[in-house]
């Protein structure tokens, strides 16, 4: 007797849950564009509403505060040009600032090799940039001599 109320209630447990197929296709009834649902169906999931005027005031005041925060620093408000072997992977993998001259910055790219600064970032120039595999994941200076320097 126990067995068979056990048994109908697992199974309706398990069709009381299975009953609603509704997907997320379903809920949402906006435009597909299909780039842009991952990134707004993580902002909006159960209700698939996104607050779009948060959104544009948010990514103003970012836009506010970058604007601001570089118009204070060094080198903000210069023009920037590009450096290096090639016209992509720009991308930095790792800084190394001098322990005793903090002017001085090396600066490993993903495959442009390592640049060079003895001004606090106002002037670069490459430390090598003519080898076959230019790729730099660490820089480290010598803790005992920091003349020496380990990529």
């Amino acid at each position: 007797m126990y067995r068979l109320l056990y048994v109908c209630c697992i199974l309706l447990i398990v069709f009381s849950t299975s009953c609603n197929r509704t997907t997320v296709q379903e809920l949402y009834s906006g435009p597909s564009f299909e780039p842009a649902d991952q990134f707004f169906l993580a902002r909006t999931w159960p209700d698939t509403l996104f607050p779009l005027e948060a959104y544009r005031m948010a990514m103003q005041l970012a836009a506010q505060d970058r604007d601001e925060h570089l118009s204070g620093t060094r080198g903000g408000g210069a023009d920037w040009m590009e450096e290096g072997p090639y016209n992509i992977s720009g991308r930095f993998n790792t800084i190394a600032i001098h322990p005793d001259n903090s002017e001085i910055i090396l600066a490993g790219l993903a495959s442009g090799g390592i640049f060079k600064t003895t001004d606090g970032g106002d002037t670069w120039y490459p430390v090598f940039d003519d080898f076959a595999y230019l790729a730099i994941a660490h820089i480290l200076y010598d803790p005992v001599d920091p003349d020496i320097v380990w990529a």
